[in-house]
């Protein structure tokens, strides 16, 4: 029994475990599963292992490369599952470029495991100045500034609390990071000397030692105590008021249907001639006309989701004919719809322009992923081009130095040949049967980024945003789910309500207080791979900035500023 004990004790002290249990607390911290409340723990595993390996900098990058496997393992698992579908790559390569990714992409673990162990160390003392400042600085900082592809932050690991979220519009999903290092270290640092303190107290022990360290735990814990109430506090107050608020805001009616239209795999092509007619013939005027009957035939906007019609455009000029990608029926049935049921018609296409190339001043041709809306009339009122491109999805990193040395030849031709340009003007679009109102468009990941989206609110203001995206890339896994739950966010951030709509799942939309709103007709969540039509009375919140629009994370210069200022304190009365 001793040996069993003291293996189960060496097992779960070992660095294999600790990063598999940093991973599995990550994901079960947000969607699907939601349980903001384990997330608190789920960074104790890199502050365990930067105490332990601080002497040893190998260790500590080994420590953290292993803590980034597991929670991309565990939680974005279905990046394999893109890899082989969207880059045609067989098995074995997928698994490789995953394995890289799970490190080029999350430098943010290594990086802060490493800056904790360092500060530990006796030639970094004099660093080691408020650490429950400098340690949530380095987090956030870290968090906010290494690249990455899907935007997820620790913050995300607790802003599942419909209460804790609401700071978010103050302070942005980086200052729920930094409140969260705040109170989840200053626990973990109390937690040693309160098992110090047990073990005296039980050996009948009462020293100046004991005394002092009474003190320091009172003072660690006096941190979360002290911030945690009002946090919460708050949140409770801000959805209270926003979610009165709302009820007496004035609402727009917006359909957004989802056609669960096909992919065109990677070496197998299911985006027919037939496929597409079927769809702009029967599918998608069904989903329309069942959207109208439900909304009592009144409606001031029917979204159609990313890639509704696959790699087709509206767009009519020779250069669209020649390449063969406008499709008249798809014009016709967007005219069609929007004319007859005098609603203005949002949806997703291919747009095609020319520009000189940079290097041979030659014209070439350039592809556009966009948005446009048809007004009630039946007219091209305004079109959107993406402007954040997904790596190697809709763009390929270092495309021109690739292309100038011949390595894109290297590249899967899947991939070589899905580049965008990204477009460069924030485009407002309008709504309602006069066209009077304003919605923010965003096209898939755009959603997930909270510089891009504040500047776009900034730029224009906004009645509501609309997030179109395609999930079905990443087939049935929790990404859809991810998506969705950390795009929510931007709802608190703005206070502007979210309709999110997708070809194949999951679909709703998110208020202004940040709950998943229950729609007019149809489910909360839509499932997956199915066809599904909801009806949204969307309140139209036209009111002044939120502080986090207005200042954006200015706020980070405050712990900046006070951990210079006692550094710059502690040298004066050492020399003193």
């Amino acid at each position: 029994m001793p040996y069993l004990l003291k293996s189960a004790k060496a097992i779960v002290r070992s660095t294999f475990f600790l990063s598999a249990l940093a991973g599995l607390l990550a994901t079960v911290s947000f969607a699907p599963f939601n349980w903001p409340v384990v997330g608190w723990f789920a960074p104790w595993p890199i502050f365990i292992l930067a105490d332990r390996y601080r002497h040893s900098l190998s260790k500590m990058i080994g420590a953290g490369i292993l803590i980034a496997f597991f929670i991309c393992t565990f939680a974005f698992y279905w990046t394999v599952y893109l890899f082989i579908v969207f880059g045609g790559l067989p098995v074995w390569m997928s698994l490789f470029v995953f394995a890289a990714h799970t490190f080029f992409l999350n430098l943010k673990i290594p990086l802060f495991l490493v800056a904790l162990g360092l500060l530990r160390r006796r030639r970094f003392r004099s660093l080691r100045l408020m650490p429950l400042l400098l340690v949530p600085l380095l987090g956030l900082l870290f968090d906010r500034y290494t690249p990455q592809i899907f935007n997820w932050y620790w913050g995300n690991a607790v802003a599942g609390n419909p209460y804790l979220v609401q700071v978010a519009d103050l302070i942005g999903i980086h200052g729920i990071t930094f409140l969260f290092f705040v109170i989840t270290y200053s626990v973990y640092r109390a937690v040693p000397m309160l098992r110090y303190l047990w073990r005296r107290r039980r050996s009948g022990m009462r020293t100046m030692t004991a005394m002092l360290g009474r003190r320091i735990v009172l003072r660690r814990f006096a941190v979360p105590v002290l911030i945690l109430p009002v946090w919460f506090f708050y949140g409770v107050a801000q959805k209270m008021r926003y979610e009165s608020l709302q009820s007496q805001l004035p609402h727009a009616r917006v359909a957004a249907l989802q056609p669960n239209s096909p992919l065109e795999k990677y070496g197998e092509s299911r985006v027919t001639e037939e496929v597409v007619n079927d769809l702009l013939r029967e599918t998608i005027p069904a989903l329309a006309e069942q959207a109208f009957r439900e909304a009592d035939g009144r409606l001031d906007l029917i979204v159609l989701p990313e890639s509704a019609v696959p790699y087709y455009t509206t767009q009519d000029d020779q250069l669209t004919r020649r390449l063969g990608v406008y499709n008249p029926n798809f014009e016709s049935m967007v005219v069609q719809l929007s004319s007859g049921y005098r609603t203005p018609v949002f949806y997703n296409e291919i747009a095609i322009g020319v520009s000189k190339d940079r290097h041979t001043g030659r014209p070439k041709i350039d592809a556009y992923n966009s948005a446009s809306v048809y007004n009630a009339e039946g007219e091209r009122a305004e079109t959107y081009h993406k402007r954040i491109l997904i790596a190697f999805g809709e763009q390929i990193p270092y495309a021109s130095f690739l292309d100038e040395t011949g390595l894109i030849q290297l590249v899967p031709e899947s991939v070589r040949y899905s580049r965008f340009k990204p477009g460069d003007r924030f485009v407002m679009m309008p709504y309602g049967h006069s066209g009077e109102g304003r919605f923010l468009p965003l096209i898939c990941y755009e959603i997930l980024d909270p510089e891009y989206v504040r500047d776009y609110v900034r730029a224009d203001g906004a009645d509501f945003l609309v997030n179109i995206t395609q999930d079905r890339w990443y087939g049935k896994t929790i990404e859809t789910f991810q998506h969705y739950e950390l795009g929510r966010i931007r709802a608190v951030e703005t206070r502007k309500a979210i309709v999110r709509s997708t070809n194949s799942g999951t679909s709703g939309m998110v208020d202004i207080a940040g709950n998943y709103a229950r729609p007019l007709y149809g489910p909360v969540f839509t499932g997956q791979e199915v066809e599904a039509v909801q009806i949204f009375e969307v309140p139209v919140h036209r009111n002044s900035p939120t502080v986090f629009v207005r200042f954006g994370n200015h706020w980070m210069w405050i712990p900046v500023l006070l951990f210079v200022l006692e550094f710059v304190a502690r040298r004066f009365r050492r020399k003193r």
